[in-house]
């Protein structure tokens, strides 16, 4: 549990963070969801976690360059799932 937060609470408050039209909208709205918590810590977790993924996609385009990801049917015989959230 990094920074004392689930995943998915954390995910959420960055969720909230990127989409309202400002961080105190988006504090608003996680008050209102009992995750009680400050704004500034909303801003900066947001940050951080869009720190982590732009981190992991550009660890996914190296080794895909380095030819260290795998090629082919990866997901011959495995089970897909694809769904798309509207609003």
């Amino acid at each position: 549990m990094s920074e004392g937060l689930t995943p998915l609470v954390w995910s959420t408050i960055a969720q909230y963070g990127a989409i309202a039209s400002s961080f105190e909208a988006a504090y608003t709205i996680l008050i209102g969801w009992g995750i009680n918590i400050s704004l500034k810590r909303i801003e900066r977790l947001t940050y951080q976690f869009g720190k982590i993924g732009i981190n992991l996609r550009q660890s996914k385009i190296l080794n895909r360059q380095l030819g260290n990801l795998p090629e082919g049917n990866v997901l011959k015989d495995q089970r897909e799932v694809k769904s798309c959230r509207w609003r």
